[in-house]
């Protein structure tokens, strides 16, 4: 089986399993909603633009680590001895970054407009927002991944993730804070080109060190 097929069929499989079993995804978007409730509740129409882009970033940072620990806490070790044998590390790792990407986009995306419901939109370029929105989620999801799959490894410990993630997502959280704090104020794309450029670097930067690393821990 190709690498490409192996991919194609792992995520036939996650989606087969959220399906049956779509709690996790489920309370995410549960925490997201209660998250930006309390954000209301606290600041309701007084929030400044920097405030309101800190929050929101936040908000869905730690949705998108609970939503990756919850999703590797459904795979038992059972399971894992079949993934051995149907597919290789590199398209194990592939695979879930790219299912991770999409529940954590999806998932950002329905955060936004729930945000925007309760405490109104201060964005003045939809565009760059999406774009760092997009690149944003990318770079939650590999860190995620890679970090979960670490504390998995390790007895499945949950706060190992918490531990290893958190940290680590600090560059992030720096560059799609300050890249969407360009389309809030409007800055222009020659500024905002080079957050742009910086979280697209650290993206692919991420995905390449887990598609080389994955294999070690999946020795394991």
């Amino acid at each position: 089986m190709g690498q490409f097929s192996e991919i194609k069929e792992l995520l036939h499989i996650d989606l087969r399993v959220d399906f049956r079993k779509n709690a996790s995804v489920l309370a995410s978007f549960i925490y997201i909603i209660s998250a930006i409730f309390v954000v209301f509740l606290s600041f309701r129409a007084s929030i400044n633009p920097n405030t309101w882009n800190s929050l929101f970033w936040i908000i869905v940072i730690f949705s998108a680590l609970n939503m990756v620990v919850q999703g590797f806490l459904k795979i038992e070790p059972a399971r894992f001895f079949y993934y051995y044998t149907i597919c290789s590390a590199q398209a194990f790792i592939i695979a879930k970054i790219t299912y991770n990407s999409i529940l954590i986009l999806l998932s950002s995306l329905f955060g936004f407009l729930i945000y925007v419901l309760f405490l109104g939109s201060q964005i003045q370029d939809y565009g760059q927002f999406f774009l760092m929105l997009v690149l944003g989620s990318i770079g939650n999801a590999v860190l995620f991944t890679l970090v979960t799959a670490i504390a998995y490894k390790a007895n499945r410990n949950v706060t190992l993730a918490a531990i290893l993630g958190l940290p680590l997502v600090l560059p992030i959280l720096i560059l799609v804070i300050a890249g969407t704090k360009v389309s809030i104020d409007d800055l222009g794309w020659s500024v905002f080109n080079k957050y742009l450029i910086s979280m697209l670097a650290l993206d692919l930067a991420l995905i390449g060190l887990s598609y080389l690393l994955f294999p070690y821990l999946w020795k394991e």
